[in-house]
C-alpha cells in the first residue's frame, strides 16, 4: 500500500502492531510459512519483520498479537551504516532464510550488485544505497504486509500439491507515541577589549528528543 497522501512519520511511535494469522498448511511454529510485515520508502529501501503466526478459525488463532520493535530497526540501521563506513567487502550481514531471501531480491535496473543488509531476529534493514537512500521512519511512503516461504516439508502440517494458502491481516496500527519532551539550550556571550582583544563565547546543547 503507497500511501496516498506523501510520506508518513512512523517515528512519533515506538512500535508496529498487527492482528495476523494464517489459513491453511504451513503456518505455526517451526512451519515453512511465515508472516511479514514491511515498512520503506521503495522495495529498494526499507525495514522488515517475519515471524511465525498460528492458524485456525478461532480467536486464538490471532494470538499472540505481531509486534514489530522500532528500536530494534534503529539499532540494526546503526550496524549497516557502519558497515558501509568501514567498506567491508560482505555488507550482508544475514545467515540463514534472510540471507536466502536477500539473494534472490534483484538489484535495481543499471545498479551493481553489492547490497546493503542486516538482520536479527526476524528483522531485516535493506538498503541498495544506505548514503543516497536509507530506510527511514520520518518519511515511509509504503506499507506491505503477506507470507513468505522460509522452509520446506516442515512443520506439523506441510504444504501439499493443490494446498490454498492464506493469511488474515487486520488493525495495523501504531503505538507507544513517544512523549518524553526534548530540551535545547543556547548561551552566547561577547566581550570587546579595546584593541587589544576580541573575546566570542557560544555554547549549546540539545538531548536526543
Amino acid at each position: 500500500y503507497k500511501f496516498p497522501e506523501g510520506a508518513r512519520n512512523f517515528r512519533q511511535y515506538r512500535e508496529l502492531r498487527v492482528w495476523a494469522r494464517g489459513r491453511g498448511n504451513g503456518w505455526g511454529q517451526g512451519g515453512e510459512l511465515q508472516f511479514f510485515v514491511k515498512i520503506g520508502r521503495d522495495p529498494n529501501s526499507f525495514y522488515a519483520y517475519r515471524t511465525p503466526v498460528a492458524t485456525g478459525t478461532t480467536q486464538a488463532a490471532w494470538l499472540p498479537e505481531v509486534r514489530v520493535d522500532f528500536e530494534k530497526l534503529y539499532a540494526l540501521r546503526a550496524k549497516l551504516e557502519n558497515a558501509y563506513l568501514q567498506n567491508r567487502p560482505d555488507s550482508i550481514a544475514c545467515t540463514g532464510a534472510d540471507l536466502a531471501l536477500i539473494a534472490k531480491s534483484a538489484p535495481p535496473v543499471g545498479q551493481l550488485s553489492r547490497r546493503y543488509a542486516a538482520c536479527a531476529d526476524g528483522y531485516i534493514v535493506y538498503a541498495s544505497d544506505p548514503v543516497v537512500a536509507p530506510p527511514n521512519l520520518t518519511a515511509v511512503q509504503e506499507l506491505a504486509v503477506g507470507m513468505v516461504r522460509v522452509d520446506s516439508a516442515g512443520g506439523m502440517g506441510p504444504i501439499i500439491p493443490g494446498d490454498t494458502l492464506e493469511v488474515w491481516v487486520d488493525d495495523i496500527r501504531l503505538a507507544g507515541v513517544v512523549s518524553t519532551p526534548g530540551y535545547a539550550g543556547q548561551v552566547s556571550a561577547q566581550a570587546n577589549i579595546g584593541d587589544v582583544a576580541q573575546l566570542r563565547l557560544n555554547v549549546s546543547r540539545r538531548d536526543p528528543n
